[in-house]
Order: structure tokens, then C-alpha cells, then sequence
């Protein structure tokens, strides 16, 4: 019996600007991030939809997360936990990220575990606090390497990653687009909506409406990602017995 649902994905999975209003005023303090938590992991989709199948939920996404990364994490947390009773909900980020694998880089307080990336995101801000090695590192990365192929390439060992563990460990796993549509990826089973965008559907569903200001879903827009998953994982049985 399924019992806890673990999610994956980048700041959209994570639930960026999903803000408890009540703590408004801590906004700019040191340890709002753990203070806001319990609301975020909450109101975001994940949270959502183990609310309504009454599971234990994780949160294991990241802001900047890449698909490389997420695969470190996914394998990460299969090495350290049992997965026997769990599902899986993967929101894929834009294939076009990558991350760099650094043990040694100064954390925060409060990074998990299994946070022990570099992700381009992050480099591409002018307040980013790495050095410009690492920005230079990014630049060479993208100028020699990143094209049409190699996204279909990273995409694709995601998906056959994720729905190579449901079939190896006989667990639900759901993966889909959250924010970019590459075409002719090879199907598996677990991919859910293959040519379909989430945040275009959000977009269709609510608007502006559904979006904070810096254009993350807000508590409207995780709603309506959940209904839609809700009503896959119903319609596809992936919960009964």
C-alpha cells in the first residue's frame, strides 16, 4: 500500500512564492525559509495531492534544480530510504540546465542533504554568490555543449531513469512537463501528457490569476496542477491495491 508521495522537480515542484501571509513581517529574516516550509510544502502540488490520498509527503524539489540533478536526488534518496511504499511525482524542468556536483561548496544553514549542487539557474543572476570561474565554467558549458540533442538526450535518460525504478521496484511514478515540450522523446509508460506543457495549462485554466509575481505558480495555480494529477492517478488506478 502506497503511504508516502515524494516529489522532484525545480522551484515550480519546490512551491517558490508560496508565501504563509501570516509571516509577512519575517519575509527579510535569516530563517524565514524554514519558517515558511510547513506552508510551502503545504499549498504546493505535492502537498496538495498527498493531502487528498492522506499520505506522508516530501518535497525534494529545488529552486534551479536541473534534470541531471534531479536524477542525483532520485538516486540519492533510493540509497538511503525504503522505497517500497512510495510514489514518485516528477516535474520536469527545461532540459537546457545543468548542474555541477560540488560536496565542497559553501552550504547553507539550512540546505538538505542531498543539495550538494551548482545549477546554472543560479549563475545566470547578477547577485549570484559563486565566483566567475563557475560563470565561465557555465558560459563553455553552454557554447560547446548545449544543443537540440543533447536536451533530447538529458530529457530521455531522465525519463527512462525514473520509469526504469517503477517498473524495477513496482511503484507508481508520475513525470511530467512542467515547463518545456521536447518532441519525439521515447515512451514510457510513466510520462505522463508527453506533448503537453503544465504551465500552459495553467495558463489556459486561470491566467494571471494562477501566477505569483515572479511568475511561479501561487496557491491557485498549485491547485490546479494537483486536480489534473489527481485525476490522472484516478483515472490510471495507480494507487489501488
Amino acid at each position: 500500500m502506497i503511504e508516502k508521495l515524494v516529489a522532484f522537480g525545480c522551484s515550480w515542484t519546490f512551491g517558490d512564492e508560496l508565501d504563509n501571509p501570516e509571516l509577512a513581517e519575517f519575509k527579510e529574516d535569516s530563517k524565514y525559509w524554514d519558517m515558511n516550509a510547513e506552508y510551502r510544502v503545504a499549498h504546493s502540488y505535492p502537498g496538495l495531492i498527498a493531502k487528498h490520498y492522506n499520505l506522508e509527503v516530501e518535497n525534494l524539489a529545488f529552486p534551479g534544480a536541473s534534470l541531471n540533478s534531479i536524477r542525483d536526488t532520485l538516486i540519492w534518496y533510493i540509497a538511503n530510504n525504503d522505497i517500497s511504499n512510495t510514489m514518485f511525482l516528477l516535474g520536469l524542468t527545461e532540459a537546457w540546465r545543468c548542474s555541477w556536483n560540488n560536496s565542497a561548496h559553501e552550504r547553507d544553514f539550512n540546505d538538505p542533504e542531498w543539495n550538494t549542487h551548482i545549477h546554472s539557474s543560479w549563475l545566470l543572476h547578477n547577485d549570484c554568490i559563486y565566483d566567475e570561474s563557475w560563470k565561465e565554467t557555465f558560459r563553455n558549458y553552454v557554447d560547446n555543449q548545449v544543443d537540440d540533442t543533447l536536451r533530447w538526450r538529458n530529457l530521455n535518460e531522465t525519463l527512462m531513469l525514473f520509469d526504469g525504478v517503477s517498473a524495477r521496484f513496482q511503484i507508481p511514478v508520475i513525470q511530467f512537463n512542467m515547463l518545456e515540450v521536447i518532441e519525439n522523446s521515447i515512451p514510457v509508460p510513466t510520462y505522463a501528457w508527453p506533448l503537453e506543457e503544465m504551465r500552459n495549462y495553467i495558463q489556459t485554466q486561470a491566467g494571471r490569476a494562477a501566477f505569483a509575481p515572479g511568475r511561479h505558480p501561487n496557491e491557485k495555480g498549485h491547485e490546479i496542477i494537483s486536480k489534473r494529477l489527481i485525476d490522472y492517478i484516478d483515472s490510471a488506478k495507480l494507487l489501488e491495491c
